[in-house]
């Protein structure tokens, strides 16, 4: 169903589409924590009431509160106590509060995302210690335990690539692939976060493996 834009409704639909872009799109615009959206929310707000008399009028006729009530913030534009300022101003007000109610369940998501992600990290990395405690055993020489060492220090391309790596290759009948770790937390591939969660997931199986390999090699070696 079409959105109608010269409804109060229609224009808070636009209005957190909007919020919800400029969150995905703009992070940054919501200050160095992401906390911060009182200026966004105002910008879009502004925004978003209809500067034609006639749009207004319609506003107000399908709400009489929107004509009536005294907003908190005085009439808008010139500031003189007209009925269409008095309007676009509850408008404005409306909007705002719809724009809150929006960000309160943005942040919610962002909660339980960030948990999803968190459990992604710890998942790749329980797989990458077993898939790391593979690479050295009994048989592994000191020499080899050794350079394997030296090589994960120093970032040697030569070892970190020879390590296990690609959990979601699905290269291999067993292999995980994108699609199985996102079921888990049912998530759609174009949901919003569904990159980071694979990303986490794959961060922490690389860095399960490199802990794995190094706690085996100084085993081979006595070292602790």
């Amino acid at each position: 169903m079409a959105t109608d834009h010269f409804t109060l409704n229609g224009i808070l639909v636009d209005a957190t589409a909007e919020l919800r872009e400029r969150w995905k799109s703009y992070r940054d615009d919501f200050g160095p924590r992401n906390d911060e959206p009182h200026d966004v929310i105002q910008e879009i707000a502004d925004a978003a009431v209809p500067v034609y008399t006639s749009d207004l009028l319609r506003l107000a006729a399908e709400s009489n509160d929107l004509a009536t009530a005294t907003p908190e913030v005085g009439p808008a534009f010139d500031g003189a106590p007209t009925p269409v300022n008095i309007i676009a101003a509850n408008v404005f007000e409306a909007i705002e509060v719809g724009l809150w109610e929006e960000w309160q369940r943005i942040e919610s998501e962002a909660k339980s995302l960030g948990e999803t992600i968190a459990h992604a990290e710890c998942e790749g990395y329980e797989r990458g210690l077993a898939a790391g405690s593979w690479v050295v055993d009994g048989n592994t020489s000191e020499a080899t335990a050794r350079r394997l060492l030296e090589g994960i220090e120093d970032g040697d391309p030569e070892i970190l690539d020879g390590l296990p790596s690609a959990p979601l290759s699905g290269e291999f009948a067993d292999d995980l692939t994108p699609r199985d770790v996102l079921d888990w937390y049912e998530l759609g591939e174009d949901d919003d976060g569904a990159d980071d969660v694979l990303a986490a997931f794959e961060e922490g199986f690389a860095r399960g493996v490199i802990d794995e390999v190094t706690r085996s090699a100084r085993a081979i070696l006595g070292e602790r």
